[in-house]
């Protein structure tokens, strides 16, 4: 963990570094809104993040710029290095080291060691060995997400048992800040974990956008969830695997309005139903 901890205090350096000209709270949003369009864009070449990229970048000199760069190498850098060792929720502890935290709506993350107590009790190694064995993934739901900290350990349970996350295992999450969605999604993208997080309120069941991992669409995880509520819906226990393929047929832009959402899909209990 020693590399992982020096590529922290690298990035908390940097960051600080912007409070002589800007408000470090708005440096980190800047920070995550961009390093998630440019992850998203490797594969999702959508041309109104792109544009929204520019308008972010445009507050900056080139020099400042350069430090986003570097800031997103370090993140790259730290998770590869936690991969090799432990999974850490990397910028939930950086978040956390800026006090970054907003009283007014307690919004504090999840620190690294109750969420391994929560995946223990989500589910026993021999519950995720049986789930996997039915119908070769495991799923989780995490309707407040925040960072992505308890997909994480999660992740890393799956992993410790042997098992490829990026095959055997999806995430749906939902988190009310915009912020905490990338945040997630940049996590769960690097990590190699499928996962959907979606930006909205999972109380009131009101979206915005939604986000998916390169490893959500590479494994076709959107077609295997609705081939769950099929199944659900027939009250028949039979699951007819289908192969791992790039699902090239998904026309859904990453950025989607909540009207959009309505009429197109509605993240019902049914659909939540099917993670379990």
């Amino acid at each position: 963990m020693d590399k992982v901890d020096e590529y922290k205090k690298q990035m908390v350096k940097l960051l600080n570094g912007f409070s002589r000209k800007y408000f470090v709270r708005e440096v980190f949003r800047d920070f995550i809104q961009m390093s998630g369009i440019a992850l998203y864009n490797r594969y999702g070449c959508d041309s109104d993040l792109e544009e929204l990229f520019n308008q972010i970048k445009r507050k900056y000199t080139q020099d400042e710029f350069k430090d986003f760069s570097s800031l997103l190498g370090l993140v790259i850098l730290a998770i590869q290095a936690a991969k090799e060792s432990e999974y850490i929720d990397l910028l939930g502890d950086v978040f956390m080291q800026l006090n970054l935290g907003d009283e007014s709506k307690d919004q504090y993350f999840t620190p690294l060691s109750i969420a391994k107590i929560l995946a223990e009790l989500t589910a026993t190694g021999e519950a995720i060995k049986a789930k996997i064995a039915e119908q070769s993934f495991v799923s989780v739901l995490e309707p407040t997400c925040g960072s992505g900290v308890n997909i994480i350990t999660f992740a890393q349970k799956v992993a410790d048992l042997g098992y490829d996350i990026e095959r055997n295992m999806c995430v749906m999450g939902a988190d009310i800040d915009l912020t905490c969605v990338l945040m997630c999604y940049i996590q769960c993208e690097l990590y190699g974990i499928p996962a959907k997080i979606l930006h909205g309120n999972s109380a009131t069941n009101k979206y915005h956008t939604v986000w998916r991992t390169s490893a959500w669409v590479a494994y076709n995880f959107e077609n295997k969830i609705k081939t769950k509520e099929k199944i659900k819906e027939a009250d028949t226990d039979v699951v007819k695997e289908e192969p791992l393929v790039m699902n090239t047929e998904d026309p859904e832009p990453v950025l989607i309005s909540s009207s959009q959402i309505d009429n197109q899909q509605k993240i019902d209990l049914l659909e939540q139903l099917a993670l379990f």
